[in-house]
């Protein structure tokens, strides 16, 4: 078992110690509270009392204490450089977390899941795991390396990250799964003939997502039953995938909620 300590928490900043421990980092309240409330499994604390201002977090705080949570208690200058917020103050709480992944399982009737490669920007796909929750997505199917549990993807979330589902696929599983379940899959692109609004998303749907430069990537595309595009003004071709991504998933949402 990986020993918690300070060290631990500074090198979870890095990706090849995360992958290593099958940990990851959260800072303030909110994020804490948000991983708490989803059931995951908090593997230790690092907390500052005098900057730990909030009741709730405060409380929180000593729950996981009594059940044995390894706890650091630090000063603020010791806090300061694990943070990754900009004043350095970490909200007063940095909590080590377990990360979650699932194996891959059929798709429910009527679930909606997203499904992304080659996304450069983490920041980005953490605004579209945060859209996922508020539309009721039940998880995310990641088809190459990306990292959903980086900081900045982390911070993005807004702490909706812990009440979804990962998935890590290869690009042919996904194929075979979605035909499997009798899903569809949707492609979201600039190359797509229909307009996503005039879609019909009836069953099953797992939109997918390619990266921001390049898009789906050909053999994909070539495997979803549709390709959607957003209508927009002539002399621009392309929106922000988070902006892209969001606007068809609550088109999935609108839609299942009229019926």
């Amino acid at each position: 078992m990986t020993p918690f300590d300070l060290e631990l928490v500074a090198a979870l900043r890095e990706r090849a110690q995360r992958e290593e421990t099958g940990l990851f980092a959260v800072e303030g309240v909110r994020f804490l509270i948000a991983t708490v409330d989803a059931g995951a499994d908090v593997a230790g604390l690092v907390v500052c009392k005098r900057l730990l201002t909030s009741v709730p977090g405060r409380m929180v705080v000593r729950r996981l204490r009594r059940r044995g949570v390894p706890t650091l208690l630090v000063q603020e200058d010791v806090l300061a450089p694990l943070s990754r917020l900009r004043d350095g103050s970490g909200r007063g709480v940095i909590a080590v977390v377990r990360q979650r992944w699932r194996p891959p399982h059929r798709i429910g009737r009527r679930e909606t899941w997203l499904a992304v490669h080659d996304v450069r920007s983490l920041g980005n796909l953490g605004t579209l795991l945060r859209t996922c929750l508020a539309v009721g997505a039940r998880g995310v199917f990641l088809l190459d390396d990306v990292d959903p549990f980086d900081p900045a993807c982390v911070r993005a979330t807004m702490g909706a990250l812990m009440r979804l589902e990962f998935v890590r696929l290869e690009a042919g599983g996904l194929s075979a799964l979605v035909a499997e379940s009798g899903a569809k899959l949707v492609g979201a692109s600039p190359h797509g003939k229909r307009d996503f609004r005039l879609h019909r998303y009836r069953d099953s749907t797992v939109l997918l997502l390619g990266g921001e430069r390049s898009g789906i990537r050909p053999e994909l595309a070539r495997g979803c039953h549709t390709l959607v595009r957003i209508p927009m003004q002539p002399g621009l071709d392309s929106l922000n995938l988070a902006v892209a991504g969001s606007l068809v998933l609550y088109e999935i949402f609108a839609q299942r909620e009229r019926r």
